[in-house]
């Protein structure tokens, strides 16, 4: 049997495969960003606008076309793997066609119900918009088991690869439509559902060849997954009022255009999100895998990657917001420029969201999957009720900050719950002191900036500067010692080989 995979370093493990999710996720879900120059203009903010509903819309459809089956994948794979190979087919299998039939229920039903609600918001026509925004997540939650057990084996090269092929397709495909033919938001719809078409293709390929999709179907299998997923249909379904509904709202009271802004600081933001994804996607399975073999030895590693999650994110979270005025102004048309004033706030809820999947681990190894829904539930209510009172105000700045709050608040909840459930040692003197330096950091080049008294080069050298002074903190706080340490016994380690 292959050695566990939470055996070993995990920050090297996390370098080492995370740098494949970042890459692959980076030139996929961020394609958006580097081509914004092509984007914004053939594209107006009404399109963006336009966009921005429709992409809610499918974000929200995964939830209800398999009942967040992928989370009982996950949290039993590992179980049934210890048992036998046939115990992981059946229960591939198991997941695999009731998605199937279930899922092309939930397709027929949102495809009727997409003409009164969806069509008029969005002002599209049914054909071919809903079905290219309906169908193609269908697709993507029948491929998703086969990208999962890569996933917990670590073989994140593997993956990235797939994905990075099914990228270049859809771009190219997006590209030719959207600069040739014109097609506007149909071009990025077309090209946005070829790539769950290949993934249906490939990884249903790879689950026949490898005998994980058979033609079986266990029922108690079924019965305990969904005992497990249902519970936390709340949870996503909270994350998506959280992540979508301020779309919506915005859409309502401030038109299509103020809505297609700020989808588009949205994602501008999301790349800290792939920074986040990228970490934990690794770090999630080998803390499962740490846990199921040893709870001691699985806290300690959750408790280590917390600390070095928190340093990193928040370091990179003061690059992005640093220079989003300036990749702004550098990289889109001029209509779309204002845009960049909602990044700073919006990517918050990234940091966040990334330490409440540290801690969510605990409670969903313990069972305890109530904590993520109720939170989820507490967050949505919370942001619907924001969003409400505050996009009326101040339109995008309300929205962008009832998503922070709300992020925060479901945070709190779970950190409270698993520490209740399971404590995890936390390091105060690293995680409290690059929140403290990085807030005061951020104050800094906030009131300098909005005193106008600095040249463009000046700004990108006093904001260079902060950034290297948040390094620095590494070689100076006192919560760093047992870092320092590390880093100058390795130094002198690859010194002396030299």
């Amino acid at each position: 049997m292959d050695e566990a995979i939470h055996h070993g370093s995990q920050i090297k493990k996390v370098f080492k495969h995370g740098v494949w999710y970042f890459v692959t996720s980076l030139l996929t879900k961020a394609s958006s960003f580097f081509l914004l120059p092509v984007y914004t203009r053939y594209l107006s903010p009404t399109d963006y606008g336009i966009l921005g509903n429709l992409q809610a819309v499918g974000l929200l459809l995964p939830i209800l076309l398999s009942l967040y089956l992928d989370a009982a994948f996950s949290r039993y794979y590992y179980l049934e793997r210890t048992v036998s190979q046939a115990r992981v087919r059946r229960l591939y299998s198991t997941h695999f066609w009731f998605v199937c039939g279930w899922g092309a229920l939930v397709v027929v039903i949102a495809l009727g119900v997409s003409t009164f609600t969806v069509v008029p918001l969005a002002k599209v026509p049914f054909f071919p918009y809903m079905p290219l925004v309906i169908v193609p997540p269908l697709l993507s939650q029948l491929s998703v088991m086969g990208s999962l057990v890569f996933r917990a084996n670590l073989k994140a090269k593997e993956i990235s690869i797939i994905r990075l092929v099914n990228f270049v397709a859809s771009i190219t495909l997006t590209i030719v439509l959207l600069v040739h033919f014109r097609m506007g938001v149909l071009a990025r719809l077309w090209g946005a559902a070829l790539g769950p078409l290949m993934n249906f293709v490939v990884f249903t390929f790879i689950a026949l060849r490898n005998s994980w999709l058979r033609f079986a179907f266990d029922g108690a299998m079924l019965r305990r997954s969904l005992a497990y997923s249902i519970p936390l249909i709340p949870n996503v379904a909270g994350g998506w009022i959280t992540r979508a509904s301020d779309k919506f709202i915005l859409t309502y009271y401030g038109g299509l255009t103020d809505a297609g802004l700020y989808s588009l600081s949205a994602q501008v933001a999301y790349i800290l999100y792939i920074i986040n994804d990228a970490m934990t996607q690794v770090q999630g399975p080998i803390s499962m895998s740490a846990l199921t073999e040893d709870t001691r030895t699985g806290k300690r590693k959750i408790s280590e990657f917390l600390s070095f999650y928190v340093w990193g994110m928040l370091g990179f979270y003061l690059a992005l917001i640093f220079f989003s005025k300036e990749a702004f102004y550098l990289l889109t048309a001029e209509r779309f420029h204002a845009a960049y004033k909602a990044v700073g706030i919006i990517a918050g809820q990234y940091v966040l969201s990334g330490v409440y999947r540290i801690f969510a681990i605990i409670v969903s190894f313990h069972g305890k999957t109530w904590v993520i829904s109720s939170g989820a539930i507490l967050s949505a209510l919370g942001d619907l009720v924001m969003n409400l009172a505050l996009i009326p105000i101040w339109g995008q700045w309300g929205a962008a900050g009832s998503t922070v709050l709300s992020t925060a608040i479901y945070t709190g909840w779970v950190v409270y719950w698993a520490q209740k459930t399971d404590p995890v040692p936390i390091n105060a003197g690293i995680v409290v002191t690059s929140f403290v330096v990085a807030s005061v950091l951020f104050v800094v080049q906030l009131i300098v900036d909005g005193t106008g008294r600095l040249g463009l080069w000046q700004m990108l050298v006093l904001k260079v500067g902060l950034i290297s002074v948040y390094g620095l903190m590494v070689w100076v706080a006192p919560g760093f010692r047992q870092v320092r340490r590390r880093l100058l016994s390795r130094l002198r380690t690859v010194m002396a080989f030299r």
